[in-house]
């Protein structure tokens, strides 16, 4: 005799209607409900050291029973398991990729490279602009002034900026100045030439005469 297995639904009264039964869930009560957990055997916001032997083996056995949980929601694999089958999925993906592929994303993290570049050239000069208000910085050291060097993280490293300030600038005695071109065109105040190098003699003659 041939036992059919039964489908998970039912006709209703009416034939064009079907009437479905979920399918029992091992963590769901009768009443469709959630299990929760029953009250730990062991004190909450307490040192395992200061538990007694039967409460110490309840809190691991609670914490083990968490873990299990935690796992099957990645299919029974561990966080550092599904990282390297993601990494093992980028390098297959990688190597599956055309030449022209590889060149177009190539080209594109350049490209992003070159924007983060910039970007932290302007943190650069705008936090060195900010350091040197009020100071006269030394002609020759900022003209040979290589910023890059305060680049950090993708930011300006304003500690080793107001390191080089300090030691490579005198405080004005004179009205507080403008911004300090930093030869990039912009003007350093209402009587200052644009442009960088006849900023740096600028400077240099300021400070000449301040110093006699």
């Amino acid at each position: 005799m041939l036992i059919r297995k039964p489908f998970p639904y039912a006709v209703a009264t009416s034939p064009s209607r079907l009437r479905f039964f979920a399918p029992v869930d091992d963590d769901l009560g009768a009443g469709g409900e959630p299990k929760t957990d029953p009250e730990p055997k062991f004190p909450a916001n307490t040192p395992v050291k200061d538990m007694t032997p039967e409460q110490q083996v309840a809190f691991h056995e609670n914490k083990a029973r968490r873990l299990e949980d935690q796992l099957k929601g990645f299919g029974g694999l561990t966080p550092k398991q599904v990282a390297d089958l993601q990494k093992e999925l980028d390098d297959a993906k990688a190597k599956n990729q055309t030449a022209e592929e590889r060149a177009i994303e190539e080209a594109k993290e350049a490209g992003r490279s070159e924007v983060r570049a910039v970007l932290a050239a302007e943190r650069v000069k705008s936090a060195l602009e900010k350091a040197l208000a009020g100071r006269i910085p030394d002609a020759s050291a900022l003209l040979d002034l290589d910023r890059s060097q305060f680049i950090k993280d993708g930011t300006a490293n304003t500690d080793a900026i107001t390191a080089w300030v300090e030691e490579h600038s005198t405080e004005s005695a004179g009205p507080a100045r403008g911004h300090v071109d930093l030869g990039q065109g912009r003007d350093r105040g209402t009587d200052a030439p644009s442009k960088g190098v006849n900023a740096g003699r600028s400077l240099f003659t300021d400070s000449k005469s301040n110093k006699s």
